[in-house]
């Protein structure tokens, strides 16, 4: 065999080979960040390129780029000006709000722009309506304001309301809403289902009067 080639067995339940796969590995260098002499231009494209190719340790970088900048706003702007929605586009961006949604939420500061870029990237959500829940500060609810991850499952909700107090954030509370399928973004993506949080992305624009009970 060729020297650098890696040979793959694959064993059955009797501890025989069943098929046997030769592979030679990547010749290509883990690429590596340098973001801070990156100006806006070059973040703006890293943050493009990173999303469509999915890579975790280059979005790292072009998340404190764009903290240094502060041009989150204008990073996720960008992918308004698709010429058409672009749904695989939209699921990587889920994807990473849901990998760093605390960090990204904290960096937009309660600017919903994430909001209107999913509305545009992917299809209107066209389930059924649903009961929703979220664990939040309780001084977020007594200020009438709201994150924008939902799910229909309580204890996920009490688990994130319990750890705003154990992270110093403040005391939490549970939410629940019966949410009409227009104040409903999009369902789970792929990632929220491994982590079994069922994530809901709600407009809170659209909760107008509708019922929100601590509990």
């Amino acid at each position: 065999m060729k020297e650098g080639l890696i040979t793959v067995n694959f064993v059955g339940s009797n501890g025989e080979t069943t098929k046997s796969m030769v592979i030679a590995p990547s010749n290509g260098q883990p690429r590596e960040f340098n973001e801070i002499v990156w100006d806006r231009k070059r973040t703006l494209e890293e943050f493009r390129r990173t999303l469509e190719a999915r890579d975790d340790r280059g979005f790292e970088a072009v998340m404190r780029a764009l903290d240094r900048l502060d041009c989150w706003v204008e990073a996720l702007g960008q992918l308004r000006e698709e010429p058409v929605p672009n749904e695989r586009l939209g699921a990587a961006l889920l994807s990473f709000w849901i990998s760093y949604g605390f960090h990204i939420a904290e960096s937009l500061n309660g600017d919903l722009i994430l909001v209107d870029v999913l509305k545009y990237l992917l299809p209107a959500y066209s389930g059924p309506g649903l009961r929703l829940y979220r664990g939040e500060l309780a001084i977020r609810y007594q200020r009438v304001v709201y994150g924008i991850s939902w799910t229909p499952e309580l204890a996920v909700a009490r688990m994130f309301a319990d750890r705003r107090q154990h992270l110093g954030e403040g005391d939490g509370v549970v939410l629940q809403i019966d949410a009409t399928p227009s104040m409903i973004v999009t369902g789970p993506g792929e990632h929220t289902g491994y982590l079994g949080e069922t994530e809901y992305v709600m407009d809170p624009r659209m909760i107008g009067d509708a019922i929100r009970v601590p509990i």
